[in-house]
């Protein structure tokens, strides 16, 4: 007589039942660590059938698996392959369930040494030359937040009354203004992740993953909201103006928009805010290696957020194998791989091409990448973005 599983999954994939095959094959303290790893709430005293319903439950919704909380009581004890149980997951699933993943990410993402003057109460209290300020949350070595203006590329701390509403990687639109002789402070806070700052709710509404059928009609071309898609010869810059039309149509759909690209000349700057992102995630051509990976990074934290939240976004990329290389000047004690990057890169390049993605009640977040063909001679480009997006002609 053949003994029930105890558990039932209908309509699974060749990628899911692959995933169940590989997770009904280990044991018991194997499951254990993995159905903690997956969310599982009370690993040691859960039955072998009830971790292996955590860890597809997981897999089946398509969510990211988070941090492991702090708990009280008995430490955590790491098996020694159950990160080759999480490659082998990974590899199967088209995701990445890597304990690097699972780590939080203030413990990815550079600190900066970014210090500011003390305010000066005499010139604080005259709001002196206000500007408008927006960009994403990070937090320096000392603690405090800050974030780079896409307005005018100046850094602008969060004053301590502001921070009891903020998280870092929130994107935050507001007034800035001067509180010593060269230093701006946030004055006053307008909108938190494209919602306003008075009604913010940071309630979690995440995607729950299904396939991409939304259609929208933009500059005359039918997009599916929640794809992949490749821009053949185009700059952003170049092309200010057609890109303007396509970022316009799409905010008439609700559809939030961010743009990330590094290598800008300061000549071409204003072209490219003239575009109207709502997020313009920018690194100039004389910025640093560095300065280029942490903008990946917080441009990555941050879609990851707004997706948490249930916002519908369009994402534009450009040079994608000058971010690569950036990255793989950051990681370089890393050895090159088969395709000639670093893992660093290649991971950041997959968790851009995955931040496309459709989900229940009509949520999506759609990518766009802009390329030349000499992007083609990179295998990196090439493997893991061009093979994987639709071509499209706006």
């Amino acid at each position: 007589m053949t003994k029930k599983s105890g558990y039932n999954f209908n309509n699974l994939t060749k990628t899911q039942q692959n995933c169940l095959s590989l997770i009904e094959s280990l044991g018991i303290y194997e499951l254990r660590a993995l159905a903690r790893i997956f969310g599982g709430n009370s690993p040691t005293t859960m039955k072998r059938n009830d971790h292996i319903q955590t860890i597809m439950d997981k897999i089946v919704s398509g969510e990211d698996i988070r941090p492991i909380p702090l708990r009280q009581g008995r430490p955590y004890k790491e098996l020694t392959n159950i990160q080759g149980i999480l490659d082998e997951l990974s590899h199967i699933a088209g995701r990445d369930y890597s304990l690097q993943a699972n780590k939080t990410p203030e413990s990815t993402v550079f600190k900066k040494k970014i210090t500011f003057k003390q305010p000066v109460d005499s010139v604080l209290t005259q709001k002196l030359f206000p500007i408008r300020a927006k960009g994403i949350i990070n937090e320096s070595y000392d603690g405090n937040f800050y974030f780079y203006n896409q307005f005018n590329a100046r850094y602008i701390l969060v004053a301590e009354s502001q921070k009891v509403h903020l998280q870092p990687f929130d994107f935050v639109e507001g007034t800035a203004v001067l509180m010593n002789d060269s230093d701006y402070v946030l004055e006053n806070l307008e909108k938190i992740n494209f919602q306003s700052a008075e009604t913010y709710s940071a309630i979690e509404n995440p995607y729950k993953s299904v396939t991409a059928s939304q259609i929208a009609t933009i500059c005359d071309k039918q997009v599916v909201l929640g794809n992949r898609y490749v821009v053949c010869d185009t700059n952003l810059t170049q092309d200010a103006s057609k890109f303007a039309e396509i970022v316009n149509q799409l905010k008439n759909h609700g559809i939030f928009t961010i743009a990330i690209v590094p290598n800008i000349m300061e000549e071409d700057v204003l072209t490219l805010q003239s575009i109207g992102f709502d997020s313009l995630v920018m690194s100039k051509y004389e910025d640093s290696c560095e300065d280029v990976y942490i903008n990946l990074m917080l441009a990555k934290e941050n879609i990851k957020k707004l997706q948490n939240l249930g916002t519908n976004l369009a994402i534009f990329v450009q040079d994608a194998v000058t971010l690569a290389n950036n990255v793989d000047c950051c990681a370089k004690l890393s050895l090159r791989n088969a395709i000639g990057h670093t893992d660093e890169s290649v991971s950041l390049i997959k968790d851009l091409v995955l931040s496309a993605k459709a989900g229940e009640e009509d949520k999506h977040s759609t990518l766009f990448v802009c390329y030349d063909q000499t992007d083609l001679n990179d295998q990196l480009f090439v493997s893991n973005i061009f093979k994987v997006s639709k071509k499209i002609d706006f």
